[in-house]
């Protein structure tokens, strides 16, 4: 029976050939995309009609690859135009379906219809910031690999180009799938893998050739965990090249920004001899009013753009007389998992292995939250189903909740005594209020001095083992809200050309107006972003209050 998806892709391909036959596929395809988003009416005009008359800085690749996402992709335009004033001439990268796989295609009857419309919201963005995309097709690659998993000895570590293509194309296509198992006995599994690393090969000879034939200084992308955002930033990254990473803040109007590493893509990632000295510096008492405020927010949804927790406020029955563990888990297929393995080989055997030494305790109560977007994301192996599927045993013998129960996670860390993760934020919340965390797997807050951070698999078990000796101390709390004050306050950089709504459970990302003079030199948050990119430093605001 077909999806909703295919119907509407039906659609869309049926109207787009009649449309051909009476000269009116362009028209059309700005009514299907001007349903996603009209930057027309939201880029003032003399942003496109900008020429700079000064000599040139050098070039800025952007390597925008998937035009269908606009507002990510609007962020970048946005401050493509705010160095292109500066100087920094724009050169955006753009598929025109010339990839073999990605995360929008799907290798049926409806995929021309597809590709027509990424291409298309591409084009029509970078329309309307007048800047001209080079399209993938136009770039001559020389690459003749035909990557299959019978070639490479191991076929999860492939390497093209000084790049680790497979750490990508697991991401994708663990994204693709919805789940973190990937079986290559399965036919449409390996062909989606193997397509993911003959496109990383792609990408990686593609960006060769603009660095060759191009005076570029920097790269600056987004969504550095999958194939389309990532290759092209390691390759430039092992030729040389400054590569910058931009996301959208935990808050509304905001953007974080960092530089791309392989083991540290992540833009919340910062220099770590900047955030030593960070963590040394005491906070001053408008500094700590200023988290404190930002902590209250997160709780009650009002400075956070997705809120997990929605309305809730309730908890779960505590036992007074045991140990009380919380454990949670990430979102299990989540691309940024695939380098982030320290203890165990993924998640899931990290959960049994918890959950078997935990309920060794007698004196221990376990309690399991699954993240909320298992649920919301239509998670093709849900943990929670998974574990009553496959272990029972261990089911019956904790509270498993499930990943849509309406239960306050702020509630929860109050009630419970530690907290064991593998490496979502909560710890760093937990270690706030003074609950010791434990965390599994490598992750931008892991080692600096809040957390419990055993290294390999049998001190993360012993660990557990002698979870009732572990101790929070003061010190550990003072450097969880130095970090978290560096994180949520300082790395969020005011970027007004989105918001966030929450017409879904997820909420919905809008692209706001954008002017010309607000990208100019004299906009101090500009200004700031760009000296500090120039300049190799870290994003990180000063502090308030500071001289």
């Amino acid at each position: 029976m077909p999806t909703k998806h295919d119907l509407k892709w039906r659609a869309v391909e049926s109207a787009l050939s009649v449309a051909s036959t009476m000269g009116q596929r362009e028209r059309l395809l700005n009514q299907v995309v001007n349903r996603i988003t009209d930057e027309h009416e939201l880029v003032d005009a003399s942003i496109r009609e900008f020429e700079y008359a000064g000599a040139s800085e050098g070039m800025i690749l952007y390597p925008l690859v998937q035009g269908r996402s606009p507002v990510r992709n609007y962020m970048v335009c946005a401050l493509a135009h705010a160095f292109r004033v500066r100087g920094y001439e724009p050169l955006v990268l753009l598929c025109d379906a010339s990839l073999e796989m990605c995360m929008k295609r799907r290798h049926d009857e409806h995929d021309d219809a597809r590709c027509a419309v990424c291409t298309h919201t591409g084009r029509k963005l970078f329309d309307a910031f007048g800047l001209d995309p080079i399209y993938l097709s136009d770039v001559p690659v020389n690459t003749g690999e035909q990557f299959s998993v019978d070639d490479p000895e191991d076929p999860f570590d492939v390497e093209y180009g000084g790049v680790d293509l497979s750490n990508f194309a697991i991401g994708s296509t663990r994204n693709r799938l919805k789940r973190n198992e990937i079986n290559l006995e399965d036919a449409e599994t390996r062909m989606m893998y193997e397509g993911f690393l003959r496109s990383g090969a792609h990408l990686v000879d593609a960006t060769d050739h603009l660095l060759n034939q191009h005076d570029v200084t920097h790269v600056l992308g987004n969504h550095p965990a999958y194939l389309y955002g990532g290759v092209p930033l390691a390759a430039a990254r092992e030729r040389g090249v400054q590569t910058i990473t931009i996301m959208g803040g935990k808050r509304d109007r905001t953007l974080i920004v960092g530089y791309f590493d392989d083991a540290t893509p992540l833009p919340t990632y910062t220099d770590q001899a900047y955030l030593d000295e960070v963590l040394e510096r005491p906070l001053k008492d408008e500094q700590n009013e200023e988290l404190d405020e930002l902590i209250e927010g997160r709780r009650d949804g009002s400075t956070v753009r997705y809120h997990y927790a929605g309305g809730a406020d309730e908890s779960v029955d505590a036992d007074d007389e045991a140990l009380m563990v919380g454990v949670f888990s990430n979102l299990m297929w989540d691309a940024s998992l695939g380098s982030k393995a320290i203890t165990f080989a993924n998640p899931y055997e990290w959960v049994v292995q918890t959950l078997s030494t935990l309920t060794g305790h007698e004196s221990v109560s376990v309690i399991l939250k699954p993240h909320p977007a298992e649920a919301m994301r239509d998670s093709n192996r849900r943990l929670d189903h998974w574990l009553q599927r496959e272990h029972p045993e261990l089911v019956n013998r904790i509270d498993l909740l499930p990943p849509d129960t309406d239960v306050s996670p702020y509630e929860m860390i109050a009630d419970i005594d530690i907290g064991v993760v593998y490496s979502t934020n909560l710890a760093l919340e937990m270690a706030i209020e003074g609950i010791p965390a434990i965390v599994a797997a490598d992750v931008h807050y892991r080692g600096h001095g809040f957390t419990i951070d055993p290294e390999g698999r049998e001190a993360y078990l012993e660990t557990l083992r002698n979870i009732e000796d572990i101790e929070m101390t003061a010190e550990m709390q003072t450097r969880a809200r130095r970090y978290a004050h560096l994180l949520w306050v300082r790395k969020h950089i005011p970027y007004p050309v989105y918001e966030t709504s929450s017409k879904d459970d997820f909420g919905s990302v809008h692209a706001l107006p954008v002017d010309h003079d607000d990208l100019t030199p004299g906009n101090k948050h500009i200004d700031f972003v760009i000296d500090r990119v120039l300049a190799g430093e870290p994003v990180v605001q000063p502090l308030r209050g500071d001289n």
